[in-house]
């Protein structure tokens, strides 16, 4: 049985940085793509030393702050990459053959090492097709070709 995501309530963990922000989004992105009926929130760590605004793509997502409960909660750096069918086993990492709804990318991904990124002013999104490589594993497609399809709206919502 595949699930649209309704009623399912879904809440995003991510730090109060660049790549909290751009992670937070493609996982929303995601979510949105493979649950198009759940509802998120997110639970983003702020730091009084911000400089930037974070996290300004919320409302245009329809994204909200703490729910009442969570079914699922994820780190912002993992993706939905097909439907849900079973909420059992349901995250493994990119360079994993596993055939699970969710990825995480804190192992890598291609050629993306969350290491060089996670404290870049930059996000991945553009560079998608330089990230992929030649023994990448279906996860790792499927991550990187969801990075590339939404670098045009996440350039668009965050003004980059």
């Amino acid at each position: 049985m595949i699930i649209s995501g309704k009623g399912l309530n879904i809440l995003i963990d991510a730090p109060f940085s660049i790549f909290g922000d751009w992670s937070a989004f493609a996982l929303c992105y995601s979510i949105k793509k493979y649950l198009p009926e759940s509802v998120i929130y997110l639970d983003k760590k702020k730091s009084s030393e911000a400089k930037h605004q974070y996290f300004r793509w919320m409302t245009q997502l329809k994204v909200r702050h703490f729910p009442p409960s969570a079914d699922i909660s994820l780190p912002s750096s993992c993706l939905i990459i097909r439907p849900i069918s079973d909420i059992k086993n349901i995250l493994s990492e990119a360079k994993e053959d596993k055939f699970t709804p969710f990825v995480s990318y804190e192992e890598g991904c291609g050629k993306f090492v969350m290491a060089d990124w996670i404290n870049s002013n930059e996000y991945p999104f553009p560079y998608a097709d330089n990230l992929m490589s030649t023994d990448a594993c279906v996860n790792e497609i499927q991550v990187l070709k969801l990075w590339k399809q939404m670098n045009t709206l996440y350039a668009l919502l965050v003004g980059g």
